[in-house]
């Protein structure tokens, strides 16, 4: 439980602050990051996985003048 409450607590520091290095840390030992509120694109969100890294730069080059 506490392994898993600190993959979330990451997730949230990098969305809320966009401090990325927390995420960066445990980034191989995410499968599936799935961001239901990016519709910008699609209206299912996004999905980031290890080919397709969820980084800061992925989130501003997706942003069209966010």
């Amino acid at each position: 439980m506490q392994a898993v409450d600190y993959f979330l607590w990451a997730l949230q520091r990098f969305y809320e602050r966009r401090e990325d290095r927390y995420v960066e840390l445990l980034w191989t030992a995410f499968r599936l990051v799935y961001d239901l509120d990016d519709t910008r694109k699609t209206p299912y969100g996004v999905y980031y996985t290890q080919k397709k890294p969820l980084t800061l730069a992925a989130l501003e080059n997706d942003s069209p003048g966010i």
